[in-house]
């Protein structure tokens, strides 16, 4: 009976053939690409995420969309003029800080985004400025 496997010969004595390990360069051309792939795709899609989350979480802190979706109640539910004045007066003085506050919040996270997708490019510059002088 004739075996063919790559683990035994025509007798059917097992074997071991001999694989040829990585070299150095495939090894760092790999742990490169490797780099590549974490810095700049698994990692912006986490921090987007976490962005997406910030948003969320600030926006339930700080009550915007409650807020607007009750922008023309009375304050303290008090069916009158003056409840309907301040109730509406308090809300559109409170909307821009909470809109801003929430802004500032939103915009810091996507430049840090930023920041980590421009990094690299950052250091290969500075160091190829360095190299130059």
């Amino acid at each position: 009976m004739r075996n063919d496997g790559i683990f035994t010969d025509n007798t059917g004595q097992q074997i071991i053939k001999d694989i040829e390990p990585d070299s150095y360069i495939e090894i760092f051309l790999y742990s490169v690409k490797d780099f590549f792939s974490w810095w700049f795709v698994e990692m912006p899609v986490k921090y987007l995420r976490t962005w997406k989350r910030i948003m969320v979480v600030l926006n339930d802190k700080l009550s915007i969309s409650l807020v607007l979706s009750n922008l023309f109640l009375p304050w303290r539910r008090h069916n009158s003029f003056a409840g309907y004045f301040f109730g509406i007066a308090i809300k559109l003085i409170y909307l821009p800080f909470a809109v801003i506050v929430f802004l500032i919040g939103s915009a810091a996270y996507l430049a840090f985004i930023i920041f980590w997708m421009v990094a690299p490019f950052a250091v290969v510059a500075g160091i190829i400025k360095t190299l130059g002088n």
